[in-house]
């Protein structure tokens, strides 16, 4: 394929710019490839940046609201799509990303960000999920705003009220927490359960405001 000089000068400056959703395919492909040499030409240093630069202008801009099955995040806003689409299938973020509803694999070397309802498997540092969530939440850190239902492994995790399984090294469930509990410390403001762990604490309803090995609920 030939270029002139002027088509060329304008390549540059669409990669250099970012491109929108009005870009034609064609040239979308012709930028694509231009970048690519430019990128195995560049430092390290310029090939973040680069790329950084072409993921921001390849982001799709569909309706918001919409579902969609794949997400690639590197920090929130730099993302394939915006953190008002829900994702059903893969969402993969390098350090922070951030949408609606999740449904599937939810996976990242940082932090996983759900502003609406989660389902699935999460996995990273960190997993915050503002809305309810169900599956199994395997972060470092897991905190569920909602209700959760099923298992929660981590080194912290809270849940405002829950169903199932909380294991790790600090159990908390703010509300009403249905299952069972396991770690050095647990605490639930309530539980239909067991408590198994060195610190068992349950305010309302419990055998015993605190006692060591194990606790449950009267009911």
């Amino acid at each position: 394929m030939y270029l002139d000089t002027g088509t060329s000068t304008t390549l540059v400056n669409s990669v250099d710019n970012g491109i929108d959703s009005r870009t034609p395919p064609a040239w979308r492909r012709i930028i694509l490839r231009h970048t690519i040499r430019r990128i195995r030409r560049s430092s390290g240093v310029q090939i973040l940046a680069t790329a950084t630069l072409v993921l921001a202008g390849f982001r799709a801009d569909p309706v918001a609201g919409q579902e969609r099955s794949f997400q690639l995040s590197f920090i929130n806003p730099v993302q394939i799509h915006s953190e008002d689409q829900a994702i059903k299938g893969v969402r993969l973020s390098l350090l922070y990303g951030r949408n609606t509803d999740v449904t599937g694999l939810d996976a990242s070397f940082l932090v996983n960000h759900v502003t609406g309802d989660f389902e699935g498997v999460q996995l990273g540092i960190v997993g915050l999920n503002d809305g309810d969530s169900a599956g199994w939440q395997a972060n470092g850190i897991n905190i569920s705003k909602g209700h959760f239902y099923g298992l929660q492994s981590a080194l912290y995790n809270q849940t405002l009220t829950g169903r199932g399984l909380q294991l790790g090294w600090v159990n908390h469930s703010k509300g009403n927490y249905r299952g069972l509990q396991i770690s050095f410390v647990n605490y639930a403001q309530s539980i239909n359960g067991v408590q198994i762990g060195v610190i068992n604490i349950i305010r309302e309803g419990g055998q015993f405001p605190f006692f060591p090995i194990v606790n449950w609920g009267k009911n």
